[in-house]
């Protein structure tokens, strides 16, 4: 049964403060955004999925997730709840050149890191203490602190990878990204990686639970929204980004994100 504690949005500045009662094993779809996310995990039985990597988490366990990049938290069993602090947060939110953070970084163990587990445990009192204006104020102060303390992380504070999910999907998910705007169809994938394109499928829908047409229009969908809030035009993007007609970038839009392309484009402007 879940339970939000706190539960604050301005923007795309989100924290929330959830707990989980006896979490069903399948209760969290996969997913992805334009948005840095901070996981601080405070107790479950769980491991964090991001595109071919699994991490089994402890509690103490910073999980950073960069944008862009498929991820979901898999309920090992459903005996422990399931409790976690989560900060959504754009660059610009920070005014902070996120590219400090070397990219091995992806979980932290907080143990014998005292910084960040006290941050995290003042930015919890500050959520009950302050009115919403206060508390984001405060919390875009705390989430830099977090960002350069994360760029500061040794490596035994590292969580290493629990496994590679499968070693094609490692090559699938690599030929996907470096190829996004250009793949014309899924058989190319298979191609490339040496599978049927029937087996690509069953193997993403295994390990990501979406299926490799699903990841490639979601990722394009995502670039495109970064490009029109960027100043792009809806009707030059569509294109750069791989899809055919504008009809079924439109449609597909405004199923990702709940509003068209150009609406996009004046949310942003009102909002800068």
């Amino acid at each position: 049964m879940p339970q939000t504690f706190i539960d604050l949005w301005e923007g795309d500045l989100c924290f929330q403060h959830k707990l989980d009662v006896a979490p069903p094993l399948d209760y969290m779809s996969t997913h992805t955004h334009n948005c840095y996310e901070l996981l601080y995990i405070i107790d479950g039985n769980i491991t964090h999925v991001v595109e071919d990597k699994k991490y089994k988490l402890n509690s103490g366990d910073l999980v950073f997730v960069r944008p862009n990049m498929y991820h979901f938290i898999q309920i090992d069993s459903s005996s422990k709840d399931y409790e976690r602090i989560n900060i959504q947060f754009d660059e610009s939110d920070i005014n902070t050149d996120m590219s400090i953070i070397p990219p091995s970084i992806n979980v932290i163990n907080t143990a014998n890191n005292s910084r960040l587990s006290d941050i995290f445990a003042k930015i919890n009192v500050y959520s009950e203490t302050f009115d919403k204006e206060v508390f984001f104020k405060i919390l875009r102060g705390l989430i830099t602190e977090i960002v350069y303390n994360i760029s500061l992380t040794e490596s035994a504070d590292m969580r290493e990878e629990l496994s590679v999910t499968n070693p094609l999907m490692t090559k699938a998910i690599a030929y996907i990204n470096n190829n996004l705007f250009t793949i014309k169809n899924v058989s190319e994938i298979a191609d490339a990686v040496f599978v049927t394109e029937s087996y690509l499928f069953k193997l993403f829908k295994k390990e990501l639970r979406k299926g490799p047409k699903k990841y490639i229009t979601d990722k394009r969908l995502l670039a495109a929204q970064r490009m029109i809030k960027n100043g792009e035009k809806p009707t030059t993007v569509f294109e750069k980004c791989g899809f055919n007609d504008y009809t079924s970038f439109y449609r597909g839009y405004v199923e990702c994100f709940g509003h068209s392309p150009s609406q996009e484009a004046i949310n942003d402007t009102k909002n800068p």
